[in-house]
């Protein structure tokens, strides 16, 4: 699956990808827990240390939009991703 990840206001994460506000990012899998460990592997620890909290969740300082279109909540690690879909992470503010 591929999907576009857009980064709003975490400069640790743009740090670790080289700058981009956006990347695309093919693995497998289909939830949001899936991409983000195949981010681990890809870029390193710090990317748990930027993202999850303590129980290994998104932090809950970091919104996640899906398509422009709705802010994820809840168990949001388990929200099932689609191939194309576009995911924004980003501290305060909306999409």
């Amino acid at each position: 699956m591929k999907v576009s990840i857009k980064i709003n206001g975490l400069p640790e994460f743009k740090k670790i990808v080289g700058g981009k506000k956006l990347i695309e990012v093919v693995f497998d899998g289909t939830s949001l827990r899936d991409l983000v460990d195949n981010l681990v592997k890809k870029y390193g620890r710090s990317v748990e240390k930027t993202f999850l909290d303590e129980n290994g969740a998104i932090d809950p300082t970091i919104k996640v939009g899906l398509n422009a279109e709705n802010i994820l909540r809840g168990n949001r690690m388990e929200t099932i991703l689609h191939d194309g879909d576009i995911l924004t992470f980003m501290v305060g503010g909306c999409c």
